[in-house]
């Protein structure tokens, strides 16, 4: 049994005895509640002992984050200029985060057995119904932790990519929370007006993701715009972001790794 296995909750969450028939239910359940709620929560995912470790870690190297204001609109591209400022498509958000990069992670991070475990792979395919999914091979992205200090948030917008895969490290004292609506849109429709009202301040179909330290979290980013609300109190929010792709040997360019890290490696 593989060092992953050590950290995980086995019994509750059978990612390493594939071909049990209580795991394969357990599997399939899985892929139907991804597929229809757009989200996958597996709260105690990560074993106590194991998460409080990781926070651990986390912290350890906490200095060594890259800080960012960034100033956005939700679709997180350039501005269409055959809409006004105001418009829902180029209204301006502010995001304060911060991201601890792969390469200021220790090698030996107990992170790391989660993100290169093979089962756990096999799982997030078949979640996500990919043939198979793959780690990043640069030395930036792969595994990266996001932080989040008192009074700073993660604004709304739309993920580039199909789903991202997230684990709760530490939790604030408040706030922080995940708030979502899903499928706003659809490769078709940007859904202008929907989130238009979202941005005028009508939360009534917003959604709030209970998580916890411990807690994995397969969510399709895509298409369901969210944030993170502002940190509150004396407590970072951490949390390790798994980055996968259904090819082998991708890496992050050059261009992006400047503007996430700060540098490029």
């Amino acid at each position: 049994m593989e060092e992953a296995a050590k950290l995980v909750d086995i019994a509750k969450y059978p990612i390493f005895a594939a071909e049990d028939p209580a795991a394969q239910r357990f599997y399939e359940a899985s892929r139907k509640i991804y597929e229809q709620q757009g989200v996958l929560a597996l709260a105690g995912f990560i074993l106590p002992k194991a998460v409080a470790q990781m926070a651990d870690e986390a912290a350890e190297v906490e200095p060594k984050s890259f800080k960012q204001v960034k100033h956005h609109n939700v679709y997180l591209a350039s501005d269409d200029r055959q809409y006004p400022a105001d418009h829902p498509r180029n209204r301006q958000l502010t995001t304060t985060n911060s991201t601890i990069a792969d390469a200021d992670i220790q090698a030996n991070a107990t992170l790391r057995a989660i993100y290169h475990c093979r089962e756990l792979h096999k799982f997030i395919a078949h979640v996500t119904g990919k043939s198979g999914i793959y780690p990043y091979e640069d030395a930036l992205s792969p595994l990266n932790i996001g932080v989040s200090r008192p009074g700073e948030t993660l604004a709304w917008h739309f993920d580039t990519s199909e789903f991202a895969t997230t684990l709760l490290l530490q939790a604030p004292e408040n706030g922080g929370e995940f708030e979502y609506i899903p499928r706003t849109r659809s490769d078709d429709d940007p859904a202008y007006q929907r989130v238009g009202r979202l941005l005028d301040g009508d939360l009534s179909e917003v959604k709030t993701l209970a998580i916890e330290p411990g807690t994995l979290v397969l969510f399709q980013g895509r298409h369901s715009i969210h944030r993170v609300t502002p940190v509150k109190g004396n407590r970072t929010r951490l949390l390790a972001i798994l980055t996968y792709d259904e090819k082998p040997g991708q890496r992050m360019n050059e261009f992006t790794q400047k503007k996430f890290y700060g540098r490029a490696a």
